[in-house]
């Protein structure tokens, strides 16, 4: 967890400024002594250690992992694939896209190499989010496991090619519509034995600084709002977002036999930070390597201890749904509701109560 990574818009929050790196760490002691460790994992396990525990879990099953490119999504990927999953990656740049496939194919073999596969993916257009799942349901084959990985991080105020601001646009908005458009597949692909799951990879920053949705101006068109604005701040806003969406679908999908759990994956030196620091000079603590921020969303996506459980909140590989609650908006179940609705709105998507 980063000792910056702290925000709210609410006027009954602090300030992304206000929060010293010390009261975080209190915070972040506190939320950790409450976590139960019943899973045999921790902080320390890697995305390996998951798959060494579970080898059977994932053969033979179909994933997509948005944000494929970098970070802890490479690790995902490449973890997904040594077990022998049938894997696909989206890239916004296709070129880079193709260099990390190459070298995936190269680490993960020959054999497991050619179930490695990319599709072309920018979060920050719909029309994009819309021809991606087209790509995939062009396939013809079932979908397992949706894991809603891409995200950004930015310092200046900036909009999608749908004029959404370009945070909660692309962390929340573009994965709205891609989960709906492919959550008919993910009903049909569904068994008891082995429930479809969408992994969203959220943050603990909903716990370092509780925050609110401001629902009359989520894209931050207001001028007060333009002229205060924070990256830090939207990025908060739009994990809780991320928060609110999974308890959301798992609420109104769970008889559809769709899994749905967000988490934390831990502060990890990765492209994303590292480009915020060199933008605001803001440090992160960094706690985590890629290989052990990978793991949750590892753990989230094959973990049979998980079949009977969803909505839930994830934190270092272990169920952190009922410690994280009380961070959360007193309303929000309201909240959760009044954004789906929202989302629907602006992105137009269709959903399976449709």
């Amino acid at each position: 967890m980063s000792s910056s990574s702290s925000s709210s818009s609410s006027s009954s929050s602090p300030s992304s400024s206000s929060v010293s790196p010390a009261s975080i760490a209190d915070i972040v002691r506190e939320f950790e002594s409450k976590l139960p460790l019943a899973s045999g994992f921790n902080a320390k396990s890697t995305a390996q250690d998951i798959l060494n525990k579970y080898p059977n879990s994932v053969k033979g099953v179909n994933a997509l992992v948005t944000g494929g490119t970098s970070g802890i999504g490479i690790e995902t990927v490449r973890v997904l694939a040594k077990g022998g999953a049938n894997v696909y990656f989206t890239a916004r740049d296709l070129a880079k896209g193709e260099e990390v496939l190459k070298s995936l194919k190269s680490d993960v073999g020959e054999d497991l190499g050619k179930n490695i596969h990319l599709i072309e993916l920018d979060l920050a257009s719909l029309g994009s989010v819309r021809k991606a799942a087209a790509s995939f349901l062009s396939l013809n084959i079932p979908l397992n496991i949706l894991i809603l990985n891409g995200g950004v991080l930015g310092h200046k105020l900036r909009r999608t090619v749908d004029g959404f601001e370009e945070t909660i646009g692309v962390n929340h908005f573009a994965h709205f519509l891609l989960t709906n458009l492919l959550a008919p597949l993910l009903a049909s692909s569904s068994s008891e034995d082995l429930p479809s799951r969408v992994v969203v990879v959220s943050s603990a920053v909903v716990v370092i600084v509780p925050t609110s949705l401001d629902f009359d101006d989520i894209n931050v068109q207001k001028p007060e709002s333009i002229e205060q604005f924070s990256g830090i701040i939207a990025y908060a806003k739009s994990k809780l977002a991320n928060v609110l969406f999974t308890l959301e679908l798992a609420k109104l999908y769970k008889s559809k036999g769709i899994n749905v759990y967000s988490l934390h994956p831990g502060a990890i030196e990765t492209s994303m930070p590292k480009k915020y620091t060199a933008e605001t000079g803001m440090v992160f603590e960094y706690n985590k390597t890629v290989e052990q921020g990978a793991s949750t969303s590892i753990y989230a996506a094959i973990s049979p201890d998980l079949n009977k459980k969803t909505g839930i909140f994830l934190y270092d590989n272990n169920d952190a749904h009922d410690v994280v609650l009380p961070y959360l908006p007193k309303d929000y179940e309201d909240q959760a509701r009044k954004l789906w609705q929202i989302s629907q709105e602006l992105t137009k998507s269709p959903t399976l109560l449709n």
